[in-house]
């Protein structure tokens, strides 16, 4: 072996300074505490709708409650926004941000920081943080919707629900229509009618990634959620997949 010297015991305190250096490193990085939320009184969405009087309620104290969504803002055709509901009411979210919160998703809601109003009818809690207001407890657990005729609608009763709408079909000026205008990103009204006459606003986002579909011809059913807008109520599809309008319309042969 050849020998420079000066140079080997450069090496050699190189070395020795490597070994250290791998001795300190761990690769066991501790997991951040999870901060615990708390749950504090628990209510159901009907008691939480019923706290409105008129005038917005805002909670500082520890009170949650536990819902499942039933529609989220993924599809583009509602956005920052989720509606949930628990088998007693139902009721649209408002979120500070646009995504965190799915439909399926069975969710504790801690309320404190949010606030409870109305926006042109619609009972809505605003102020929704989804890392701090969602507490997620599962997942792809579906909502049966309720199953009602248009003419059967109910402000109380259908407001936020998922409902799926029996023998309607849209009226014939809509068909094949496109739902609603991409290019533009324009949001627009369709209607849906049974065979008594009896009407309701299908309303669909330029955003929405359905938008460019024609309407459908037939008559049948369509799932979706019931919001508000002053006196009129307004249905928000979720899914295609949830439009099966296929039979024979109303008043041919």
């Amino acid at each position: 072996m050849i020998l420079f010297p000066g140079k080997t015991v450069y090496i050699t305190a190189l070395l020795a300074y490597i070994l250290l250096l791998q001795s300190c490193i761990h690769d066991d990085f501790g997991e951040p505490e999870a901060t615990e939320v708390p749950v504090g009184e628990v209510i159901t969405v009907s008691e939480l709708r019923s706290m409105y009087e008129g005038s917005s309620v805002y909670f500082d104290h520890d009170v949650s409650v536990y819902a499942t969504v039933t529609m989220d803002d993924k599809n583009g055709n509602i956005y920052r926004s989720a509606f949930v509901e628990d088998g007693s009411a139902a009721i649209n979210l408002r979120m500070m941000a646009p995504g965190g919160i799915y439909e399926g998703d069975s969710v504790r809601i801690y309320l404190k920081g949010t606030t409870l109003d109305t926006y042109q009818g619609m009972m809505q809690l605003d102020n929704v943080n989804a890392d701090k207001n969602i507490i997620k407890l599962a997942t792809l657990k579906a909502v049966e919707p309720l199953t009602a005729g248009i003419g059967q609608l109910d402000y109380n009763l259908h407001q936020a629900r998922l409902v799926r709408l029996e023998n309607v079909q849209f009226i014939s000026s809509d068909v094949g229509q496109p739902l609603a205008d991409s290019e533009n990103l324009q949001t627009i009204n369709r209607t849906l009618e049974d065979c008594s006459g009896n009407t309701l606003i299908v309303r669909t986002s330029g955003y929405s990634n359905f938008a460019d579909i024609p309407v459908p011809e037939g008559n049948g059913s369509v799932v979706g959620v019931i919001a508000q807008y002053q006196q009129d109520l307004q249905l928000y599809i979720r899914n295609m997949g949830e439009v099966s309008l296929e039979g024979q319309r109303c008043g041919t042969k």
